[in-house]
């Protein structure tokens, strides 16, 4: 994770979005699926999940029952060795952090073992989430509890397992729905069928909903009915069965975010992978967003919401208790509506993460908005003109908090998010997401060896943003030169090769894609010998550097670029919203130079590293064109001791703020 500036200012909006952002995987979907895995037999792989603290937790808690479990954040998969229904280890510590579902999906699990002792433990705020209605059902088929508060059952605790008997349960889910998931994922190993009698006031379940699709997925056999208005749940004995690959769908409850950023400013925001047919709860939120005014449609590509700008998002009144998540969301767009909203029926979010009505309430309150507490909700009053002002909003250590929160920051100057890295319990690149829908252009330049190349490519990945390798598009060009038979020493030639060449580029995972007539160039412009006669042209047609530069400036104007370089403030892109010099010291770029050298198995002799070093900048500040310089609106960034993420973290505290430079 790349920890951002504490507090963190919101970039307001410079005009209606039109963006299209990538959302990680379902925390819900990724952590149902994790213990259906572990439950199953044989060895599932799962695609495309979430990595947060939650699922973090969660895979931890796993390693230390015993299941086997090996991922790899960057290729973007888990697999899991399920047991069958048993549980390998006969002991264990759990701690589950301030993970929700870990919290109420392996008590259940841990319980199925024949014997077993298990300490579970959590943060601070999770000693004092719900947990009472779980705990005494597991009492009941035959658990053992021991170290639990009078007071206050939950957190901290020792299970003593024995395995669960089943048959009929009652079940009260009115402080949380995910009790009911924890006990429907163990019942087809229950010593007796499983029939789930659900109470607590809930009318729609759409999460035990989904629980029970996924378990039907992984071969379970499942029914739900409705039983004098109650949902019933019936689960046959017998097992899962491993899965290998299953997809994960994109976390809808993140992308609803950027969907209301998208209703509170205008235009249009599309997440790919997103369908109406998604099994996520918080579906219901875009309908909602429909009726204050915005419209959805779907293709291959994914989900896109639209919304005029000139047109003001109308009022609600809106039972959420079925996609209560979102009520932050909805209360932090509430203010700039043209009618009153209230949201009713959520009184369970007072213990979530955070007590969720009186955090939105206090920073309603710091903003200037008008709102006040009801019996199972809030209501909140359009603002007067001119009332909302910037403010530092509290988070209270609860990721929704600061996402939804972080909504009227687009829209109002000077607000400013207290304690952003907690988004990191499901959403850990957030931020980056967010800033990237102001669509700007962000010239890095600094000498060899700074490390900019890296920066600039990590910061484009995260924003969303087009990584420009300008040093790729002149290979290429020498490239379409030599194929064309341009002889080397045809100045004119050269630069109407660079002027008309079919360049085309793309981002990718590691930087950016280049094509030449419609076909990647690939490893063809990493050759000597296009590297030699790339230097060649450059220095001797003055056409083709110009050529370039009006490629690449053509690329950086429409913004949603990064481009490093030696020049690219000074004279490639002069209006960058975003200059940054990231220099280093010779001491410093030489033991990278030498660290790189020694990854690789590559002999060198260490003086003569740190002469060359000192050699190209000198040659590159001497350059008569495209000479190294500091542009006098750039940021300047000493590298040393400094990781990526560091430097990144620097970059996102310059943004361009309305009001400042």
């Amino acid at each position: 994770m790349i920890p951002p500036l504490d507090p963190l200012e919101i970039p307001l909006l410079k005009a209606p979005l039109d963006a299209v952002v990538r959302v990680p995987g379902s925390k819900s979907i990724t952590n149902r699926a994790l213990v259906l895995a572990a439950l199953a037999s044989g060895t599932s792989r799962l695609e495309g999940p979430l990595f947060s603290d939650d699922s973090r937790h969660l895979l931890a808690c796993l390693k230390a029952l015993g299941f086997g479990v090996r991922f790899d954040e960057e290729a973007g998969f888990i697999e899991v060795e399920g047991a069958g229904g048993s549980v390998p280890s006969v002991s264990a510590e759990l701690f589950v952090g301030n993970a929700g579902t870990a919290a109420r999906f392996l008590p259940p699990l841990a319980a199925l073992a024949k014997e077993g002792k298990f300490r579970f433990d959590g943060d601070p705020r999770m000693r004092g989430r719900p947990m009472a209605g779980l705990l005494g059902v597991l009492e009941a088929q035959g658990a053992a509890l021991s170290g639990l508060e009078e007071s206050r059952p939950g957190y901290p605790f020792t299970l003593d397992s024995r395995g669960l008997k089943g048959g009929e349960i009652h079940l009260d889910i009115g402080e949380s729905s995910q009790f009911a998931s924890g006990l429907l994922m163990a019942g087809p190993f229950m010593r007796e069928p499983l029939t789930l009698r659900l109470s607590g006031g809930r009318s729609e379940i759409p999460y035990v909903d989904m629980t029970a699709a996924m378990m039907r997925r992984f071969g379970a056999r499942v029914e739900r009915a409705e039983e004098q208005g109650r949902a019933v749940f019936r689960v046959a004995r017998g097992g899962y069965r491993a899965l290998a690959p299953f997809a994960v769908e994109p976390d809808l409850s993140g992308a609803c975010y950027f969907f209301a950023a998208a209703a509170l400013a205008g235009g249009k925001v599309t997440v790919p992978g997103l369908g109406r047919e998604s099994m996520q709860g918080d579906i219901r939120f875009l309908a909602l967003l429909k009726h204050l005014g915005c419209q959805f449609y779907e293709d291959p590509e994914g989900l896109t919401l639209e919304k005029d700008p000139a047109t003001p998002l109308d009022g609600a009144d809106v039972d959420m208790n079925a996609f209560s998540d979102q009520a932050l969301t909805l209360a932090a767009l509430a203010p700039f509506c043209r009618g009153p909203v209230r949201i009713r029926n959520v009184a369970h979010i007072r213990g979530q993460e955070s007590d969720r009505i009186a955090a939105a309430l206090a920073n309603l309150e710091a903003l200037g908005a008008r709102a006040r507490a009801t019996g199972d909700g809030l209501e909140i009053l359009p603002a007067e003109a001119g009332a909302l002002k910037g403010a530092d909003l509290k988070t209270f250590r609860d990721h929704r908090v600061a996402m939804a929160f972080s909504l009227a920051g687009l829209k109002v100057g000077g607000v400013r998010i207290k304690d952003p890295a907690c988004v990191s319990k499901t959403f850990e690149n957030f931020w980056f997401k967010l800033f990237g829908l102001n669509r700007i252009a962000i010239a890095i330049d600094g000498p060899a060896g700074s490390g900019k190349s890296t920066v600039a490519k990590t910061l484009a990945r995260e924003l969303g943003y087009l990584y420009v390798d300008t040093g790729a598009m002149y290979r290429t060009v020498t490239l379409a030169a030599r194929r064309a038979g341009v002889d080397p020493a045809d100045k004119e030639g050269l630069a109407r090769v660079a002027r008309e060449a079919a360049i085309g580029v793309e981002p990718s995972q590691g930087g950016m894609r280049v094509f030449l007539d419609g076909r990647e160039v690939g490893n063809e412009i990493r050759t000597p010998e296009i590297s030699r006669l790339t230097s060649q042209f450059t220095a001797n047609a003055p056409g083709v550097r110009q050529a370039m530069v009006e490629r690449q400036r053509r690329l950086g104007g429409g913004g949603g670029v990064v481009m490093e370089g030696r020049d690219i403030s000074t004279v490639v892109l002069p209006r960058a919203e975003l200059k940054v010099y990231l220099d280093a010291s010779v001491q410093e770029r030489t033991r990278r130079r030498i660290r790189d050298f020694e990854q690789r198995g590559i002999a060198y002799d260490a003086g003569k590293v740190e002469q060359d070093i000192r050699s190209r900048d000198d040659e590159d500040r001497a350059r008569p064109v495209g000479a190294l310089k500091v542009d006098p609106q750039a940021v300047l960034i000493q590298g040393d001791g400094k990781d990526p993420r560091k430097v990144i973290a620097e970059i996102l505290g310059h943004w361009p703020i309305q009001g400042r430079a």
